[in-house]
C-alpha cells in the first residue's frame, strides 16, 4: 500500500510536517510518528499508533455504518481511519465536505486550516480505499443541505470543519434529523466552545468523550 500519487515536492512537504512547529503545536508528537510511519512503512501501519483518530476507526468498526458524512478533510487522517474501517467491515460509504485552507475567527484569533503547499485534501488516503469515498470541495453551510437532500438517511456524522459555535451548531442541527435511529453524531475539538455540550442538552442526550490528552478531551459523540 502506498500514498496517493503526488509530486516529489509535495511528498517532501508532507515529510516536513514532522518538523513544522505550527503543526506540532496542534497535533502533538503522535502525529509526527504517524507521518514517519506513513512515508516509511505505508498507511496500513497507521492503526498501530496511539493517535486520537483511531477512535473513529473503533466507532466505525463497532457500529458498522452504511452511510457516513464528514466535514473537514484536510490531509485525510480521519478519512483514512473511517475508510479503513469500511474496508474491514465490507461495507460503508463516506461523503466528505472540505473547504481547503479555510480561514475564520476562532475566539479572538485568526485561524487557518493548515494544508501544506502542493498537497490536496485527502492526499494521504491510498487508492485502494477510495472506492468508498466521495469528496466535495466547498463551504459546509452550502454543501451540507445539498448532500443531505440527496440521502435517505445516514448512520454516522463527523464534524471537523470550522470550529466556531454557530457553525458547529448549524452542522449538528442540520444532520440530526437525518441520522437514523442508533446513528452516531461525532464532533472533533469539542473543547473549542460549548456548542457540543449545548446541543447534547437540547436533544437530551448524554455524551461520551475520548480519553483526555494533556487534560483535554478531543472527541465527543452521542447516539440518535
Amino acid at each position: 500500500m502506498s500514498l496517493h500519487p503526488i509530486s516529489n515536492s509535495a511528498r517532501d512537504n508532507l515529510w516536513q510536517i514532522a518538523h513544522n512547529k505550527k503543526i506540532r503545536r496542534f497535533t502533538g508528537y503522535p502525529f509526527v510518528i504517524w507521518v514517519s510511519f506513513t512515508l516509511r512503512l505505508g498507511l496500513h501501519h497507521i492503526t498501530l499508533l496511539d493517535y486520537d483518530e483511531s477512535l473513529l476507526y473503533s466507532l466505525a468498526r463497532s457500529s458498522r455504518p452504511e452511510v457516513v458524512v464528514e466535514t473537514g478533510t484536510n490531509l485525510g487522517v480521519s478519512t483514512f481511519f473511517l475508510l479503513k474501517a469500511f474496508h474491514e467491515n465490507g461495507k460503508g460509504q463516506l461523503f466528505s465536505i472540505d473547504l481547503p485552507r479555510a480561514q475564520y475567527l476562532l475566539g479572538q484569533m485568526e485561524h487557518e486550516d493548515y494544508l501544506p503547499p502542493g498537497l490536496s485534501p485527502g492526499c494521504v488516503v491510498p487508492p485502494s480505499l477510495r472506492s468508498r469515498w466521495s469528496l466535495t470541495l466547498g463551504n459546509a453551510k452550502t454543501e451540507i443541505p445539498k448532500l443531505l437532500s440527496s440521502l435517505d438517511g445516514l448512520d454516522m456524522f463527523l464534524h471537523d470543519s470550522e470550529h466556531t459555535y454557530d457553525h458547529m451548531m448549524f452542522e449538528f442541527k442540520s444532520v440530526w434529523q437525518k441520522l437514523r435511529k442508533g446513528g452516531l453524531l461525532v464532533s472533533d475539538d469539542v473543547y473549542c466552545n460549548s456548542s457540543f455540550q449545548d446541543f447534547c442538552e437540547e436533544v437530551d442526550r448524554e455524551p461520551d468523550y475520548s480519553r483526555p490528552r494533556n487534560g483535554v478531551r478531543k472527541y465527543g459523540w452521542i447516539t440518535r
